[in-house]
């Protein structure tokens, strides 16, 4: 399939996406995490107050939401990720459960982590980022949430991509006023940045995409990106409005 998912359409090996200019013109290719584990935060992207709220108040439901992004997420994966953050109590059994809460996180976490190395064609690791994460789960969470956001404005084409406004509780996500085309709405507005599952069919992916690239949308399987076999028609204007519903 020629057409599919350009930047990925490599094996899942060590091959990196293609990180292109404003003009379109491929740059080189990155294949490394866009950040260090270690004290990397301060280096994130769209650092401030919302990037700030994301990952400092809800730092494993922006994790478990960015997932998503790629097709790995789901609500087990958020949950034991919130579990890991919660404290029990200070009895044995509290402490014994907060042990079990964390290394579950770490396990499930590790191997999310492999099939996002395998899905963006990241350099292959050893057990690195599994005791980094044992010792500082946050720390982790928001290097690979980095490297989604990265994935997202330079190979995909978000180029304005930020986090959205904590204000109005909408840090969790990614949110862009770039069209399907690569250029600015009409309404500059910012608008959320859809899931892989959320795309309707006949929509572009991201603005560096046509949409009859891909017209069913893509999803991940098994980390591993594919085209979606059918996708779902965008629902007519007024849909499930009030007083639409045929009675």
């Amino acid at each position: 399939m020629a057409t599919s998912l350009k930047p990925l359409l490599h094996p899942p090996v060590a091959i990196g996406y293609p990180v292109k200019d404003y003009d379109g013109k491929t740059l080189g290719e990155q294949r490394e995490w866009s950040i260090s584990p270690i004290c990397g935060c301060f280096n994130m992207q769209d650092t401030g107050l919302n990037c700030c709220c994301a990952h400092c108040c809800a730092g494993w439901y922006t994790y478990g939401q960015t997932l998503h992004y790629v097709g790995l997420g789901s609500l087990a994966n958020t949950l034991s990720a919130g579990l890991a953050t919660q404290d029990f109590g200070d009895s044995e059994f509290a402490n014994a459960a907060e042990a079990a809460a964390r290394l579950n996180a770490a396990i499930r976490q590790q191997e999310q982590r492999r099939k996002l190395i395998r899905a963006l064609g990241l350099r292959r690791e050893g057990d690195e980022g599994f005791l980094i994460r044992c010792c500082c789960m946050p720390c982790v969470q928001c290097q690979e949430v980095d490297t989604i956001f990265v994935f997202y404005r330079d190979s995909l084409g978000y180029r304005d991509i930020q986090y959205g406004d904590c204000f109005r509780c909408q840090c969790t996500r990614f949110y862009s006023a770039m069209g399907s085309t690569g250029f600015t709405q009409l309404s500059d507005a910012k608008r959320v940045v859809p899931f892989p599952d959320e795309i309707y069919a006949g929509e572009s992916i991201g603005p560096n995409y046509d949409a009859t690239d891909l017209p069913n949308g893509w999803e991940f399987v098994g980390g591993v990106p594919k085209q979606r076999e059918k996708a779902p028609s965008a629902p007519q204007p007024g849909y499930m409005q009030r007083g639409s519903r045929v009675k």
